[in-house]
């Protein structure tokens, strides 16, 4: 398993994370995770994973995670 955890990425982004990303999958799945809802700042995410080549973001709101979610993790 590959586990990234950062915080506040890619809005102050390390090119040190993203050559490790890259490293891991062609498109990685990117649990974006909230501690409450925010579709603005989920879309803003998107953008800014979309200008280093990730599409593969998935919404994940603390507490509200179904199992698929969890277990991709493992």
């Amino acid at each position: 398993m590959n586990l990234i955890l950062t915080s506040d990425f890619p809005s102050t982004g390390s090119e040190i994370v993203l050559e490790r990303m890259r490293s891991v999958a062609t498109n990685p799945t990117i649990a974006w995770i909230s501690p409450f809802a925010d579709d603005e700042r989920f879309m803003r995410a998107q953008e800014q994973f979309g200008l280093h080549g990730f599409d593969g973001l998935e919404y994940w709101h603390i507490g509200k995670a179904d199992h698929e979610q969890v277990d991709i993790l493992y």
